[in-house]
């Protein structure tokens, strides 16, 4: 733990902190402008894990709250071990509106020998290059606001996703994910039963919702709900959670005797999550 010093300068060293060990990865950089939390290590690890498994190292990844890519480097970096005969790994997307964690970000993707592509013109042009990619960085690193990031993103995979592949959106900033920045996936419920090119989508969302001895984390499962609203398509909650969810709302971690901080794993249809859950 640092703490600020009112007598150090805040380029002082006290606060840098220099190749901390992350999920067999490498991080730098400074705790005054970039937020890192130890403590969501093992988390980071079982999603690293569910998305470098075989049958999944080739869907698309999209970090959006990525900071200094504590989720997203490992998942670049174990999928580089990963040998698909019939398909090539899927690209990671990692992105922080943040521009001292968009730094340390793309520092820390060479830093743990990942190449990532500085030609940003290129990036935006190509439209097609948020799904896919002929080169070999795995990773690259944006500097966007969270919702422009996820609205592109969606755009890019209406347009180019192929069939039998997925993509995750991984959004781990719980103090506001689900209340602020939901609504571009809500569009998509109204549309999926007529749009299959919609398929494959999945997001995991994180929240903080108060203490309850129900594992189940019902208050999880009803913020999402709420907060996507999918007027005149989602007959109510329980289907909600029956046929778009992959996996039960799950409790990461306590962070005070009240509040706890969970995931929630859900998909823009039924066919989607049945899918995903079938290989």
């Amino acid at each position: 733990e640092i703490y600020i010093q009112d007598d150090l300068p805040s380029e002082s060293e006290i606060y840098f902190a220099k190749k901390i060990k992350h999920n067999d990865c490498r991080f730098s950089f400074s705790f005054l402008s970039c937020f890192f939390n130890k403590r969501l290590e093992e988390e980071h690890r079982k999603m690293k894990q569910m998305l470098t498994e075989k049958n999944r190292a080739s869907h698309v990844v999209f970090d959006v709250f990525a900071g200094v890519g504590p989720m997203s480097i490992p998942i670049a970096v174990d999928r580089r071990k990963v040998k698909l005969p019939n398909s090539k790994i899927g690209v990671v997307h990692a992105n922080d509106l943040n521009p001292e964690c968009y730094r340390s970000l793309s520092s820390n993707i060479c830093l743990n020998k990942l190449k990532d592509s500085d030609k940003l013109l290129q990036k935006f042009e190509a439209a097609n290059l948020y799904v896919d990619s002929n080169e070999e960085p795995a990773i690259y690193a944006w500097n966007m606001d969270g919702a422009e990031f996820i609205e592109r993103a969606l755009s890019s995979w209406k347009q180019h996703r192929k069939d039998n592949t997925f993509c995750h959106f991984l959004m781990n900033l719980p103090g506001s994910a689900v209340e602020s920045f939901l609504y571009p996936f809500s569009q998509y419920f109204q549309e999926a039963s007529n749009s299959p090119t919609l398929d494959g989508v999945i997001v995991h969302v994180y929240t903080f919702v108060d203490k309850s001895p129900d594992l189940s984390n019902p208050e999880a499962a009803k913020k999402v709900y709420d907060a996507l609203c999918p007027p005149n398509t989602l007959t109510g909650l329980e289907t909600f959670v029956e046929h778009y969810l992959i996996s039960p709302p799950y409790t990461v971690r306590y962070v005070s005797p009240s509040k706890q901080m969970a995931r929630v794993s859900f998909t823009l249809s039924p066919a989607t999550a049945s899918a995903f859950l079938s290989r």
